[in-house]
């Protein structure tokens, strides 16, 4: 084997994975906006690269509309600036009942730890964390950041 050879292939081999992976990985870029629900001049790329970035694009009464519409096309979004000072507990209760999906029941349900059902004292455990009893009959409400990776979806 020349020296320098070996290398160079390698080189060669990495470019052209890189270049095939590229493509897997981000395929057709245009298509990717493609289901965006953006009509008019804002569909346009060249709308959004004008020479003057500060210029508003929306004046304050187009932004609460646009807001307005967003917040009414789904469930997912939420006010934070509405929520009252305090819950009762009652209804931090039906939160956690409800964040529970149906698996609130003494029956156990069909959940697993990895490629393992959790058994009867796994489940147990779970219900217990929830601190269900602790809620106090007056909760204050409080904002939070989770400070590691969570998967707060459903909550």
């Amino acid at each position: 084997m020349r020296r320098g050879l070996f290398p160079r292939q390698y080189a060669v081999r990495l470019l052209i994975g890189m270049g095939i992976a590229g493509i897997l990985v981000f395929g057709d870029t245009g298509s990717a906006n493609a289901a965006l629900p953006i009509g008019g001049a804002a569909a346009d790329p060249l709308y959004w690269e004008r020479a003057d970035g500060d210029t508003p694009l929306l004046s304050a009464v187009e932004i609460a509309a646009l807001n307005q519409r967003i917040a009414a096309s789904t469930d997912s979004l939420h006010d934070l600036t509405a929520v009252p000072e305090t819950l009762s507990g009652a209804q931090v209760r039906a939160y956690i009942d409800a964040a529970a999906q149906n698996f609130g029941g003494p029956a156990l349900p069909e959940l697993y730890a990895g490629k393992e059902m959790l058994g009867a004292e796994e489940w147990r455990a779970v219900r217990e964390n929830r601190s269900y009893d602790a809620v106090p009959a007056v909760v204050q409400v409080r904002y939070a950041v989770a400070a590691q990776r969570t998967d707060g979806r459903s909550l």
